[in-house]
């Protein structure tokens, strides 16, 4: 059973499920991309910023040479770490982030190791803003905050962002009536029932 279907209760229907965009890891893949072509280069050219061509002795020539191969893989571990890991968790952390909206409540995740789940009924929703960055507006995906009495939660790199806004705004607006003519409804048999006696 998947997340959303294990954490729905009885009567209760999904609305919407927030699409992940997966074209938000562009910017940090284009990064990833221009750091090992820089780290290519300086790796290919470290014998010269190192300066082995102006070594006077062989002992000279060795230390030089253990010295750029100290750079070398201290390059590659920079790339590492600033490269492949963030795209690694980037994919990992939209494989596994969730967002839904019910006739009833908003719930979701976010995180691997460190989990922030969201779990608010409609009617304790405060606000829902658009979180947008430049890259996000050219390619229509944005991070929502969702704002409740207690908490605040935000979801990145929701392809139609402002789609699930106005969704999620529109079950609020749909919770709210119901509220007002189930009182209603209350309010009308009390003064009937009180009428009778």
């Amino acid at each position: 059973m998947s997340y959303v279907e294990n954490n729905l209760t009885s009567n209760e229907k999904v609305i919407r499920v927030a699409k992940n965009a997966w074209w938000a890891l562009l910017g940090r893949l284009i990064f990833t991309v221009i750091e090992l072509i820089v780290i290519i280069i300086l790796s290919n050219n470290i014998d010269t910023l190192v300066g082995m061509a102006n070594a006077a002795s062989l002992r000279e020539m060795l230390e030089l040479m253990d010295l750029a191969s100290k750079i070398k893989t201290m390059f590659w571990i920079i790339f590492v770490v600033s490269g492949i890991l963030p795209v690694v968790l980037g994919i990992i952390g939209l494989l596994f982030n969730r967002l839904v909206i019910t006739d009833k409540r908003v719930f979701g995740k976010r995180g691997i190791i460190a989990r922030k789940t969201i779990d608010a009924p409609l009617d304790k929703v405060d606000s829902v803003t658009i979180k947008e960055a430049l890259l996000g507006r050219l390619f229509n995906y944005a991070g929502i905050e969702i704002r409740t009495t207690s908490e605040k939660f935000i979801y990145p790199y929701v392809a139609d962002a402002q789609e699930f806004k106005k969704t999620l705004m529109e079950a609020i607006e749909a919770e709210k009536e119901a509220a007002r003519i189930a009182q209603a409804k209350e309010m009308a048999e009390a003064l009937k029932a009180n009428g009778n006696a």
